[in-house]
């Protein structure tokens, strides 16, 4: 598991530290490495769903870009990652807003974790 804090390079040009950065993901980075690290079945969706524990609602008509883990929704403007996350599954990535853009084998499950 590694874990890019700013990947981007978008936050830190307006002067955000890295503690700061930290901080506004909340527990899912925490979340994420107890999956990483525990023998269990579970995908990353229902681990971090289960220790959410307020459901995760899918948010539709969004796009992650592959490349950049930027996210779009049409009419607003483009959201760069606070953090990405590599996994097994994929890269997790971290937005402002409390997005979080989770990946399964079907592409990205966009939900909100606030």
């Amino acid at each position: 598991m590694q874990i890019n804090i700013d990947p981007t390079g978008n936050y830190r040009l307006f002067g955000n530290t890295e503690h700061e950065l930290m901080e506004a993901c909340g527990l899912i980075p925490m979340w994420v490495r107890e999956w990483s690290a525990s023998p269990t079945q579970r995908t990353l969706k229902e681990y971090l769903s289960d220790a959410y524990g307020f459901g995760l609602y899918e948010m539709t008509g969004g796009q992650i870009d592959p490349e950049t883990g930027i996210y779009s929704y049409p009419e607003d403007p483009e959201l760069k990652p606070l953090m990405s996350i590599d996994t097994d599954e994929g890269v997790l990535y971290i937005y402002e807003y409390a997005i979080v853009a989770i990946p399964t084998v079907h592409g990205y499950f966009i939900t909100r974790m606030d």
